[in-house]
């Protein structure tokens, strides 16, 4: 996709696409509170496939890689948000296209590779998997969990403390409730905070 209007990076880079019927979009699932507005499935449904993003749904599609060589045509070094569209690390992608795309991240070094997930133990099992008898340096891949409220602090920040990342960092976005940071700052290297936009956007409280 390119160029980008999200405030925390550069550009955004979707080399995962679902197909349904002929069509061309993307999937995920919303395993939680944050995920209600999904604004990539309003843009899936008009612009995609035309699916929502159900558990019944991510059954239906294809998954294909797609644009695998677009980071290696900047032509300057960037910050890139992976499948900012979906979820690099859903259940329901093959381990085998998860591992493609890592390996593909690897041969960018020039790059800041972004990558964002919900699935966090998934992500700690995958990518403990992929560096274990690697010969190029992930350094450049930041790995992140989204946490929009206290619960999912308390899931995913542990599991991505575990994960051979040199620089982890959290989406608080959008921010639901507090949420204490107290236990993990020492190791979390960035945080993202922000509400929702959109249709229906929940209020986020900045106290």
């Amino acid at each position: 996709m390119g160029e980008t209007t999200i405030e925390w990076t550069e550009k955004s880079w979707n080399p995962i696409a679902a197909y349904y019927e002929g069509k061309r979009g993307w999937m995920c699932s919303k395993p939680s509170a944050g995920c209600k507005n999904c604004y990539s499935e309003r843009m899936n449904v008009r612009l995609g496939n035309g699916l929502r993003y159900t558990p019944e749904n991510v059954a239906k599609v294809d998954w294909q890689l797609v644009n695998l060589d677009e980071p290696g045509k900047w032509r300057k070094p960037a910050l890139c948000f992976v499948e900012s569209m979906g979820d690099l690390f859903h259940e329901g992608l093959p381990d085998e296209l998860i591992e493609r795309v890592w390996l593909q991240m690897l041969e960018y070094p020039q790059h800041t590779f972004q990558v964002l997930t919900k699935r966090a133990a998934r992500m700690r099992e995958l990518v403990a998997r992929f560096t274990k008898n690697a010969t190029r340096s992930a350094d450049h891949v930041w790995l992140g969990v989204s946490v929009e409220n206290q619960e999912q602090a308390d899931k995913r920040i542990p599991e991505l403390l575990k994960v051979p990342a040199r620089v982890c960092f959290l989406s608080c976005e959008p921010l639901l409730g507090p949420v204490n940071l107290g236990f993990s700052l020492a190791r979390i290297d960035w945080v993202i905070a922000g509400g929702e936009s959109g249709p229906g956007a929940r209020p986020m409280h900045p106290d």
